[in-house]
């Protein structure tokens, strides 16, 4: 497996469905298959129910009903430690991929940018930060 993304999440839906689409997305016009990449959500002590009526609330257990579960491109992890720290860590231990990516669970990534994210990595040879600018940042100045 060659990328897995840890998604560290606490009360985060409908925002992680939208993430969770986005890389999904972003991945598939890259030339990922399914098989290439895993997304490991950590719900660390969420209490989102928002629509029980429906069965869609929560932040994973929306997600958790669907086929990309099924076939393990989602991993959801349980986490009773309220933190991102706690929830990276343990998504770590878990992940398969050769490259780590961690995201918060309210982002959106444009196609290329997990390619050129790995590309960096291994030109660096270490760690690389990805500039989010399009994501709410101050717009560019002219």
């Amino acid at each position: 497996m060659k990328l897995s993304v840890i998604i560290p999440a606490r009360n985060e839906f409908p925002n992680v469905v939208h993430t969770f689409y986005s890389i999904a997305h972003a991945l598939k016009v890259e030339g990922f298959s399914v098989q290439d990449y895993e997304i490991i959500i950590v719900n660390n002590c969420s209490n989102d129910e928002k629509y029980p009526q429906r069965g869609t609330g929560g932040t994973t257990d929306y997600l958790s009903t669907r086929g990309a579960y099924f076939n393990r491109v989602i991993r959801v992890l349980y986490d009773p430690i309220a933190g991102n720290h706690s929830a990276r860590n343990k998504g770590a231990r878990i992940a398969r991929g050769d490259y780590l990516f961690f995201s918060d669970a309210h982002m959106s990534y444009e196609p290329g940018f997990f390619t050129k994210m790995m590309k960096a990595v291994d030109e660096s040879g270490g760690l690389a930060h990805g500039a989010l600018q399009f994501m709410g940042a101050y717009p560019p100045v002219s």
